[in-house]
């Protein structure tokens, strides 16, 4: 049986539910570590040879009449031993990592931060359902075809030559449930609309930009990343706004396509080819966001990873990038870390467009093969498997993505190094409130100090963007304010998400749609701006209150708290915005 799954972050723990298919729409991927949609999870920095406080995450299962098999949940990553799993933790502990969650119930397990090193560690809690479904250009049918690696079989998703069409370039949302592909005029490698499609083909295919080609989904859900014919950059389309963005264009150097994600959704990796010496290089540049609204805000340096080579592709571990190296004639597959260095392979079959499998274990790519273009997998270090029988001529394959992951990170600090409080976690005013009027009270829940100390706060408050150069006041907390108040329910933002799968002796169709916006109105009492990890010193639920006077009317403020331990070492929240 295929299975349905959401995750949502609570005030103090993550929830993943799996969705029995009858259920058919689930809500969304949220949490309340700004930017509040993605799937992240930092702890407090800790000194090395500590621990952090458990984090809590539920599993659940609101079907009503059939169980749910969870194949693998596991640690995985850049650096997993700096976070313990323990799978008896919570109230209702898993047990193991391959649980089966009977109808209606659920199971809980949890995750500790334990520096064994100083420095960022970073690792993923992985919960894996086992899909194998492989999309592609299928040059027959001139459409986007699924093949089910465990069944064999074949569906196609799209017909577009009853209409003079075709489509190629397929990329998976992150959940699994829909694709974004070019449809273009047959034989224009250059030109063509981004369209998205729902995997129970329930609607037809829509258009999100035109002059478009070579998509990538980002790992949140929330933007499509792809080549802008027009100006030859790399454009991203905001889903939930419908906004274009620009990170990085061409400066008249060359061209830019195929962009490729780190898993974290922090950096890129993308295609340049050089019009000044001639190169086909990949490139690495580092992406920031705008903590709130998730808009993108700026691209750091771009570094040339490899001065010969196309189609990259990060592999879902973050560790390795795949891609065609064109140094050679034919091109073929060539592998380097994050950092340029090559990776030892034992073979380099001939072949372009990667796509690496969700354990990062395998690879799929297309060969070219006289008139033909076969689609061929192989081990992750260039050792060959079975060729696949999806199509005697396929390009351009992309393999499904597992459940979307959650990415732990933390800092390790010398032993004996004082660590800084959590992040505050603003609660109102929310970003963007207006109409307040000259008497403001700015809420938050409290921060929690490493080592246990006492943490006391200072707020920030001006007209200046950013709060660049503005003074930083003495919180002043009466006992009345200090009780706060008490944070009450769960706040669910973001896209939402179906995996569907349906079997019978034919054929198992994939399906899933997102983009069910989830009530919003309890986010603002789980503090949907702070950080992650610790306890609360002032009883976890209660929040701290700062009353500010004598405003400008109409005007637009900026606001942030920051905690400061014992010691002076300060952690600043994220900036706010509202009009009086």
């Amino acid at each position: 049986m295929f299975h349905f799954m959401r995750k949502a972050l609570l005030c103090f723990g993550f929830v993943v539910t799996l969705f029995a298919p009858s259920l058919g729409i689930s809500q969304n991927v949220s949490d309340t570590i700004a930017p509040s949609k993605d799937l992240l999870l930092p702890f407090t920095s800790l000194a090395a040879g500590r621990q952090s406080s458990a984090e809590t995450i539920t599993l659940s299962n609101p079907s009503s009449d059939s169980s749910l098999t969870i194949s693998k949940i596991q640690l995985a990553g850049p650096d997993p031993l700096a976070f313990s799993l323990n799978l008896n933790g919570g109230s209702a502990p898993c047990r193991n990592s391959s649980p089966t969650i009977p109808a209606g119930g659920h199971c809980t397990l949890t995750v500790r931060f334990v520096p064994n090193e100083i420095g960022l560690r970073t690792a993923f809690l992985k919960f894996s359902l086992g899909n194998k479904i492989i999309a592609f250009h299928n040059t027959e049918r001139k459409g986007i075809s699924l093949y089910d690696l465990s069944t064999k079989e074949t569906t196609n998703l799209t017909n577009p030559a009853g209409i003079g069409m075709e489509d190629s370039d397929p990329s998976w949302s992150p959940n699994g449930g829909m694709i974004v592909f070019i449809r273009h005029k047959p034989g224009d490698d250059v030109g063509g609309a981004l369209m998205m499609a729902r995997l129970d083909q329930a609607s037809a295919p829509i258009t999100l930009v035109e002059n478009a080609r070579t998509p990538a989904w980002s790992p949140d859900g929330r933007k499509i990343a792809y080549r802008d014919n027009e100006f030859a950059s790399i454009q991203f389309f905001d889903l939930s706004s419908g906004i274009r963005e620009q990170p990085f264009g061409s400066t008249g150097s060359g061209e830019l396509r195929d962009p490729s994600w780190f898993v974290a959704g922090d950096e890129m990796t993308f295609h340049r080819a050089n019009f000044l010496n001639h190169k086909n290089e990949i490139v690495k540049t580092s992406l920031n966001f705008d903590p709130i609204s998730g808009a993108f805000v700026s691209a750091g340096q771009e570094e040339i990873l490899s001065p010969n080579g196309n189609t990259p592709a990060w592999s879902p571990d973050g560790r390795k990038i795949a891609f065609q190296n064109t140094s050679t004639t034919p091109g073929k597959i060539d592998m380097i870390d994050p950092n340029g260095n090559p990776v030892p392979m034992a073979a380099h079959p001939e072949g372009k467009n990667p796509s690496w499998s969700p354990d990062s274990s395998q690879l799929v790519f297309h060969r070219p093969a006289g008139l033909q273009d076969q689609i061929i997998i192989v081990t992750a270090d260039g050792s060959f498997g079975s060729q696949l029988a999806i199509s005697t001529t396929g390009k351009t394959p992309a393999w499904s993505p597992d459940l979307p992951q959650l990415v732990l990170s933390g800092r390790g600090l010398a032993t004996g190094v004082n660590s800084p409080p959590s992040v505050p976690q603003l609660i109102s005013p929310e970003e963007g409130q207006s109409d307040l009027g000259t008497s403001v009270t700015l809420t938050w829940l409290p921060s929690s100090d490493p080592e246990g100390g006492t943490v006391r706060y200072q707020y920030t408050i001006c007209e200046t963007p950013g709060v660049a150069g503005c003074k930083a006041l003495a919180a002043q907390l009466s006992k009345t304010e200090q009780k706060g108040v008490l944070v009450a329910g769960i706040g669910f933002l973001g896209f939402g998400m179906v995996l569907f799968m349906r079997a019978d002796k034919k054929k198992r169709i994939l399906s899933l749609f997102v983009f069910f916006l989830a009530s919003q109105f309890l986010l603002a009492a789980c503090g949907s701006s702070g950080g992650g990890g610790g306890n609360n010193n002032s009883g976890g639920t209660q929040a701290l209150t700062q009353v500010v006077d004598n405003l400008n009317l109409d005007t637009i403020y900026y606001w942030r708290i920051t905690a400061i331990d014992s010691s002076g070492l300060e952690t600043p929240s994220v900036v706010r915005q509202f009009k009086t």
